[in-house]
């Protein structure tokens, strides 16, 4: 058995970070939601590419007003 992630898993975990638009009613829910997302798939070693492909996934869901403020304070 292998404990490599398959595409298809990943594809299906991507799926449990909702898209952030903004606003403090979701951001509690997204946050709750990116972090199930990095210990489901987070590899051990801390220097891990992949773990830098789980991040830049997340960041990718924040939408809009959102990631125009994170592209600003950049």
């Amino acid at each position: 058995m292998t404990s490599e992630i398959t595409s298809l898993e990943l594809s299906l975990a991507k799926d449990i970070v909702p898209d952030y638009f903004g606003g403090s009613k979701d951001l509690l829910d997204f946050v709750t939601k990116a972090d199930q997302f990095m210990e489901l798939l987070k590899k051990p070693d801390p220097n891990c590419v992949f773990n830098e492909l789980l991040f830049h996934n997340i960041i990718a869901k924040i939408k809009g007003d959102a990631r125009d403020l994170l592209r600003n304070s950049s």
